[in-house]
């Protein structure tokens, strides 16, 4: 791993220039100046390997840091571009960068191009960016030729599905030359960056479960970082060996193979396959829980559990751990599980634990209806059981009491029609979790939505249907109406009244006739 500190480019030349500057009047002319937002025609090519040295910022500076085994996309254009999507590692976009083709296998990037809207409307620019030295120390902007033009383009190699960033004369001292950057169109670089950018196909393939083996619920039972703690997995048995599915991965099972070695089972090194939700391509790794450790673990080859044949559980010890990792040769970590234990879960689920509306947003009377709903997704039933999260999903209801229809013409993270939601989807668009906080949004109208959990086990489960208003939630089985806001308000993030709510997050203000006051933070 290669990380830099850049001091001087953490200058108030970058954190405290304004972020509306005036263009120059002859600086680069952008190719566009809204961001390619929806997916371009052509084909997607989903969970390629990204690596590259990405600028984040962090306290005192901007940093270079090594990435690899996070998850790069692109789309191979009808029109024959290559549209690469979140062109910045640690500023996800939400957007493509177009290459057109150049010659043969060559790919050209002309820039600046819109990458990014804020919530003030201001669009950020991926851009060529060139290290010079600027009023308060070094930085990055465009560069400029002695006739005045600007060099703008950076190429790309397309070749055998692995697409890579050509590299210039690239290292002036310990700062890299030159950058794929995120700018202002004035040319501020704000501090997010490129270089050595690959895209490649995976050599690896997840592991899938022997045919005809059936796998049961298993209690995983660890010590966390705030505490022992317990999951539900799927474990397996097939000859002398064990499989055992990824706890940190609600949607797509995925396995890793232990081998019986008499009263032992060990685990290597192995790839379990991409977390999308996450952007990063994972692996069970074993490893050792330390303080004295930098990242609090050290790597090791193996995992060994005592293994009781007649009881079929397995127990680790001495601060043995399971590391849900991305990538296998550096410590970092997606989840951690310190002297894991796995044993049979025999109990039998009951009916879920209701879902907890926190928050039903609507985009004021323009908007159709269209809004958002915020709530807590129990992962037990009503007994405090844990329940499968993998088995869990979410069915919402329209006024009419009809299933609400996920599609992807209006869900770009769907692949096909859904009405039940599983537990773990989480696009970072329109879907979001957090353990078992949930979000969504809805583009259609709606006086009031319901909202279910189901259940998928042994048999299918599902809790009351608990309704909202925006006002007021019931879980009986029709929706209920309460106080009414007599005045909505919208703020963006500084606390300036706005006219109406804009693009990104901003802050909704809600007086009710009762003279009380609810605040959130809404997203369109």
């Amino acid at each position: 791993m290669r990380k830099y500190l850049f001091t001087a480019l953490a200058s108030c030349a970058l954190l405290c220039a304004p972020v509306n500057a005036p263009a120059q009047d002859n600086g680069p002319k952008p190719l566009f100046t809204e961001p390619i937002t929806k997916q371009p025609k052509g084909r997607m090519v989903k969970n390629q390997v990204r690596k590259a040295l990405s600028f984040y910022t962090d306290v005192g500076g901007a940093n270079v840091d090594s990435v690899d085994y996070y998850i790069g996309n692109y789309v191979i254009g009808d029109d024959d571009c290559v549209y690469l999507k979140n062109p910045f590692t640690f500023f996800p976009t939400q957007s493509y960068l177009k290459l057109e083709c150049l010659n043969g296998d060559t790919l050209v990037a002309h820039m600046p191009q819109a990458i990014f809207i804020n919530t003030e409307e201001i669009p950020y620019y991926a851009s060529r960016m060139v290290l010079k030295a600027g009023s308060q120390g070094m930085t990055y902007g465009f560069e400029q030729n002695a006739d005045g033009t600007y060099n703008t383009d950076m190429r790309f190699l397309f070749r055998g599905d692995t697409l890579t960033l050509i590299g210039e004369d690239n290292v002036e001292g310990d700062y890299p030359k030159v950058i794929l950057g995120l700018t202002t169109l004035a040319g501020i670089w704000k501090e997010a960056g490129e270089v050595e950018l690959s895209v490649r196909p995976t050599d690896k393939k997840p592991l899938s479960l022997p045919q005809g083996v059936k796998p049961q619920l298993y209690q995983l039972s660890h010590t966390g970082f705030y505490g022992d703690a317990t999951d539900l997995v799927e474990v397996a048995f097939a000859d002398n060996k064990v499989y055992v599915s990824n706890p940190y991965s609600t949607t797509a099972l995925q396995w890793a193979e232990g081998e019986i070695k008499g009263n032992s089972v060990v685990f290597a090194r192995q790839y379990l396959g991409p977390n999308e939700s996450d952007g990063y391509h994972i692996f069970f790794v074993p490893g050792v829980y330390s303080e004295t450790a930098p990242d609090f673990f050290d790597l090791a080859d193996t995992l060994r559990f005592n293994y009781d044949n007649t009881a079929k559980s397995l127990t680790a010890t001495d601060l043995q751990s399971i590391l849900i990792n991305v990538g296998d040769r550096r410590v970092f970590t997606a989840a951690a599980y310190i002297n894991p234990s796995l044993s049979p879960y025999t109990a039998t689920a009951g009916k879920p634990a209701n879902p907890e509306i926190t928050s039903f947003g609507r985009y004021g009377e323009e908007a159709e209806g269209e809004g958002y709903l915020q709530f807590e997704f129990p992962s037990e039933d009503v007994y405090a059981q844990p329940l499968f999260k993998n088995n869990l999903y979410y069915k919402v209801y329209t006024a009419e009491g009809k299933t609400l229809t996920f599609s992807p013409e209006k869900y770009s993270g769907l692949d096909t029609e859904i009405t039940e939601v599983p537990y773990g989807l989480n696009d970072n668009t329109d879907f979001f979790m957090a353990d078992d906080s949930h979000k969504f949004y809805f583009f259609q109208a709606a006086d009031s939505l319901g909202l279910q959990t189901v259940y998928k086990g042994e048999q299918e489960l599902s809790s009351d249907i608990v309704w909202t208003t925006g006002r007021t939630t019931t879980g009986i089985s029709q929706p209920a109406i309460s106080q009414t806001a007599a005045e909505v308000r919208y703020y963006d993030l500084q606390g300036r009244r706005l006219s109406q709510p804009r693009r990104g997050v901003c802050i909704r203000q809600r007086v009710m006739t009762n003279g009380s006051v609810a605040n959130d933070k809404t997203i369109k």
